[in-house]
């Protein structure tokens, strides 16, 4: 009814992807979810990043991350349709960690866990378009920010693997085993 009353508000379409998101917990409805959620996109994007908002990109771009891993695991054979989704998810969470890094600068001891939990979705994405070394250095960075956080050791021994470097992708999972206390 939101959507219906103000259908220019980015934060109705917003929350309307997000309530749908969360009534199905298959998903099987994500194409209606990533409709509404690049609707609010679509009214933000114009706005200058000082001024918009990180969660609406952040999410439109997970959003498109679980839509690929959907494909891929429904239809491996369509590379070129799994590759526009990886890519659409990333040019969204680039944009989201602009606006994170943004609103972290702006506040005196602003959080950065926007941006890190930005950069493991980017390395996520990143890992599904096959550039290992682009998903270390974006995984590299999750790390950086919110060293606690054990996605951000298994994205990069994930890139490390890919890589070809075992000995390093253990030691960091290793390390990360250590550092968060996520033995898994």
């Amino acid at each position: 009814s939101t959507v219906a009353a103000a259908p220019a508000s980015a934060k109705a379409h917003r929350a309307l992807a997000e309530a749908l998101y969360e009534a199905d917990p298959t998903h099987r409805n994500l194409d209606e979810v990533i409709a509404s959620a690049d609707r609010a996109v679509a009214l933000l994007e114009p706005l200058e990043d000082e001024r918009n908002t990180f969660q609406a990109f952040r999410q439109a771009g997970a959003y498109y991350l679980d839509k690929a891993t959907q494909v891929e695991q429904a239809t491996p054979a369509n590379p070129a349709e799994r590759r526009r989704l990886y890519s659409r998810a990333l040019h969204l969470l680039d944009r989201a960690v602009v606006i994170a890094r943004l609103g972290a600068s702006q506040l005196p001891g602003g959080s950065m866990e926007p941006e890190a939990d930005a950069q493991r979705l980017r390395a996520a994405a990143i890992l599904g378009l096959e550039n290992p070394s682009l998903a270390l250095v974006a995984a590299k960075r999750s790390r950086e920010l919110s060293p606690l956080h054990p996605l951000g050791y298994r994205l990069s021994t994930s890139a490390l693997l890919a890589m070809h470097r075992d000995e390093e992708a253990v030691m960091t999972l290793l390390t990360g085993s250590i550092v968060s206390g996520d033995q898994a």
